[in-house]
């Protein structure tokens, strides 16, 4: 029965009348006490292997089942069940470049691949996993350019080579559960089917560059450029270039700037507009790829990449070996790992692989045309590879003593990270399945609920969202513990003043502790400058009564702008009113918030005036304000979904 209860909440809709609807609003306020949720918040659990637009094959037969707390898979089950666990020296690529797994963070943004499109998305981190493994599997090719260190356990990605009549053999995705289940038809895949962004044109700091001309000026600015700020303001850009000058001169003369000439070794540039955009670019150590070059297709990073090697890279002519030809061997040099990151990220985006060289060249001296010179930074090297398949068959496999920790992530969508080891970089696997755990007021809402047919798909998101991961718990617990402070606080103000004819109000921290009190007038409280300073920016809730009983006014929204409260919170006689904004302490432009109420408060003037009017010598259906509290609490629903608000009314 409690399985059917818990699934009914999570699957069914349901649909409540008038007075189960107030009733049900007041419960789901309450939210759960610290004791609920420390000692029985967990009573169920249901798996989910969604988590984006494609399921978890390896979990897909487990997606939706549910688990009471006191039955046995309860305790045996816990997602990921197929860990993807790498080595400590394993990086996986994020926003910002390569990471150690022991670096990355919940929510950080994470590189994936769509397995059937082979496009690439960004996701987000959802959890960390790191724990000891005493052994694990070493696979390496013999051509050095495959590695990969991970737990015994570990599931994989790639693609299968299946027939597909007159297409022939098509390489199509496939996960499986362990190594033993990889053959010689499976394929490790190393990179992309970007489609990326055609763009006619770039705008920088008002110059309308043409998208190609932005990324030859780009590639030969970063591999060769440097941007001075002169005393005068005045900024001076310098590609120098002595091998193919007159290639890059061809490209960059004729741009819409201010001053372009050719040099004997260099081109120079006098234009402030693009001074100060490229300076933000840094010295040779820190440079990076712009996002807008990133964001683009690969015809226009390929522009980009051909320049950028005209400055800081080597091309080996291609060659015939055993009657085979072979393509153009590529290879960029930067000292900035930034940029490193970056052009192995392009590189894959225009189909092609990648590996990586870390040159120690930091503190070694060198031999140059005009002296001998120290170098200071060690030198990144990325190979660009044509091959996009690794065929397991090719992989040797070795299992090594370890005793040490193994590391993942859970990401968002997709299943698949982009993993480097030793500089050679290939698409992973990756779990995302999760429980979701109920906890004991659901249920109880739940269990009174299902009296009533299942119907209304609309209540359904506001119930199934307050379902909850185990982490999403532990941080509810300290939340609620404050939440159900500053609500005891509310009932002890309501109490008190609920039904005063004086306005007063007092400022709360997240701990309840009062910041300030003051008390006003009929319909007002003033502040003056130092109060309002005293409150500002401090994460404060305030409370204060309305002797109408109405909800909120446009002044209360700006008094709540202004200082920048988290929530704000009005009480009366029969209900009370609480409003935050839903980006957290990000409040609405008044004056708009402003021209929006008055517009309400004349769409209700026809409903006020016939409910406040007495007819054929009965009395009105509602007092003035009786009405006017009413209307004051329809505006502000139509408010809170139009200007982004968090708005609910409590009866008390």
């Amino acid at each position: 029965m409690e399985k059917t209860l818990i699934h009914n909440f999570n699957l069914n809709t349901l649909i409540i009348d008038k007075e189960i609807k107030e009733l049900f609003d007041k419960e789901i306020n309450l939210l759960l006490t610290p004791m609920e949720v420390e000692e029985n918040a967990v009573v169920g659990a249901i798996w989910d292997a969604s988590g984006g637009p494609n399921m978890c094959p390896l979990c897909s037969h487990l997606n939706g089942q549910i688990f009471p707390v006191e039955s046995g898979e309860f305790t045996r089950l816990e997602p990921p069940l197929h860990q993807n666990c790498y080595d400590r020296d394993t990086e996986v690529y994020m926003k910002d470049g390569w990471r150690l797994f022991k670096d990355v963070v919940k929510n950080d943004e994470i590189l994936t691949l769509n397995p059937t499109t082979k496009n690439l998305e960004w996701g987000r981190i959802k959890e960390t996993v790191a724990y000891k493994e005493d052994r694990i599997l070493y696979l390496r090719n013999k051509q050095h350019s495959f590695d990969m260190a991970i737990s015994k356990t570990h599931p994989f990605f790639g693609y299968k080579r299946i027939d597909r009549g007159k297409r022939g053999r098509v390489p199509e995705p496939i996960f499986y559960d362990n190594i033993n289940q990889l053959n010689s038809e499976f394929m490790f895949y190393t990179s992309s089917k970007w489609i990326g962004e055609n763009k006619k044109g770039i705008n920088i700091n008002g110059i309308e560059f043409k998208t190609e001309d932005y990324c030859k000026l780009m590639g030969y600015y970063l591999s060769e450029g440097s941007t001075i700020r002169r005393k005068t303001g005045r900024y001076q850009i310098n590609i120098a270039q002595e091998k193919y000058l007159l290639e890059m001169w061809d490209d960059l003369n004729g741009l819409p700037l201010k001053k372009i000439w050719l040099g004997k070794k260099a081109i120079d540039i006098s234009d402030n507009r693009l001074g100060k955009y490229l300076i933000n670019f840094g010295k040779s150590n820190d440079r990076f790829v712009p996002d807008e070059i990133k964001k683009l297709s690969p015809k226009y990073i390929r522009l980009f990449l051909d320049a950028f090697i005209m400055g800081d890279g080597f091309i080996s002519k291609n060659s015939s070996w055993k009657n085979g030809n072979f393509n153009d061997s590529r290879s960029y040099f930067t000292c900035s790992k930034k940029l490193a990151d970056g052009l192995g990220e392009l590189i894959i985006k225009t189909g092609k692989t990648i590996s990586y060289t870390l040159k120690l060249t930091a503190g070694t001296e060198h031999q140059f045309k005009n002296g001998k010179y120290v170098i200071n930074y060690n030198v990144w090297i990325i190979n660009e590879l044509t091959s996009q398949y690794k065929f397991f068959k090719n992989i040797e496999i070795k299992e090594r003593e370890y005793n040490d920790f193994v590391y993942d992530v859970e990401v968002d969508k997709n299943h698949t990270i982009l993993i480097r080891r030793n500089g050679k970089v290939i698409w992973g696997s990756n779990c995302q399945c999760i429980l979701r755990y109920v906890t004991g007021r659901q249920r109880g809402i739940a269990e009174r609920l299902t009296e009533y047919q299942p119907v209304d798909k609309d209540l359904l998101a506001k119930w199934s969202s307050k379902i909850f991961t185990k982490a999403e718990i532990r941080e509810m617990a300290k939340n609620v513990s404050e939440h159900t402070v500053i609500r005891e606080k509310m009932a002890d103000f309501g109490n008190k003043y609920g039904n005063t004819e004086v306005e007063r109000g007092i400022a709360l921290d997240v701990n309840g502790k009062e910041i300030l009190s003051k008390t006003g007038t009929s319909d007002s409280i003033y502040f003056p400058f130092d109060e309002r300073e005293l409150m500002k920016n401090r994460n404060l809730t305030f409370i204060h009564n309305h002797p109408s009983g109405a909800s909120f006014s446009p002044d209360d929204i700006l008094f709540a702008q202004e200082v920048n409260f988290k929530e704000m919170i009005v009480v009366g006689s029969k209900y009370r009113y609480t409003i935050s904004s839903k980006v957290p302490r990000i409040w609405p432009s008044t004056e708009k918030l402003k021209a929006a109420h008055k517009i309400q408060v004349d769409k209700y003037e026809s409903w006020y005036f016939f409910n406040t009017k007495s007819v054929a010598g009965k009395p009105p259906v509602l007092t003035k304000n009786e009405a006017w509290v009413q209307i004051t609490h329809k505006i502000w629903q139509t408010l809170a979904k139009d200007f982004y608000l968090n708005y609910k009314r409590i009866l008390i």
